[in-house]
């Protein structure tokens, strides 16, 4: 909950600075409202060492994972033509959790244990939105956005598989948010019509990488997510 606050928070903020600086330049802007599926893998397979054993493996799932996708903006007209243009301005989103899952191969040796853990995203953005008319109430876009996402890992458990294995408990099961550099691009159709617009278009996000924390300093390694990319399909409503 702080980490939403806080994107939150620096999102009004950075949507009142493009307000702002569209004010003081004559530029109106607009607010966009966005919706969609994503599709994404998380989790990767790794070695994970204890002090005075072996270790453990952590296999990883296909984990091809699908959630939402929602999002909420600020642009102003940067660049304006007749048959193109430029919008500025920020871009957050919100995309819904996942679950990773996997197993635990013990000593490198034994199939004791599964585990799963959840990872959510928010990411914040300086966006740019290219388009160009192809009719007068038609347009193609490009969108291009640099910034951070705060990608939350938490809810941690592992279980057994046999009747006579223990559950280990390895890692916390609390939420942990890794701030992380972040980069998305898309492409899409728009629909301009009196008061708004309405595009259909694919995102393409980079999110960064995320881990979670080991319970006890006997473990030697973080549990990573790996890095995480993301496709989606989106609908913009811009007002």
């Amino acid at each position: 909950m702080k980490t939403l606050l806080k994107a939150a928070s620096a999102a009004v903020l950075l949507v009142a600075a493009s307000q702002s600086y569209a004010s003081l330049e004559g530029m109106p802007g607009y607010f966009v409202l966005e919706v969609g599926p994503y599709w994404t893998s998380e989790g990767e397979t790794q070695n994970v060492y204890i002090e005075g054993l072996a270790g453990d493996e952590f296999t990883a799932d296909s984990n091809n994972q699908v959630g939402g996708l929602f999002g909420f903006g600020y642009l102003f007209h940067a660049l304006k033509h007749e048959h193109y243009g430029i919008d500025a301005g920020v871009n957050a989103f919100y995309l819904t959790k996942t679950q990773v899952q996997g197993d635990v191969i013990q000593e490198f040796m034994f199939t004791n244990l599964s585990y799963e853990y959840s990872v959510a995203h928010i990411p914040v953005y300086a966006a740019a939105k290219g388009y160009f008319k192809t009719h007068k109430t038609l347009a193609w876009t490009v969108d291009l956005g640099l910034g951070v996402n705060f990608l939350q890992t938490s809810g941690y458990k592992d279980k057994p598989l046999t009747s006579f294995s223990l559950s280990d408990d390895a890692y916390l099961d609390s939420t942990d948010t890794t701030a992380n550099f972040s980069a998305m691009a898309g492409v899409g159709v728009k629909k301009i019509l009196k008061h708004v617009s309405l595009e259909l278009g694919y995102r393409f996000f980079y999110l960064g990488e995320g881990s979670l924390e080991p319970r006890t300093d006997a473990i030697l390694d973080d549990l990573s997510t790996g890095p995480v990319y993301v496709n989606a399909l989106m609908l913009t409503v811009g007002i």
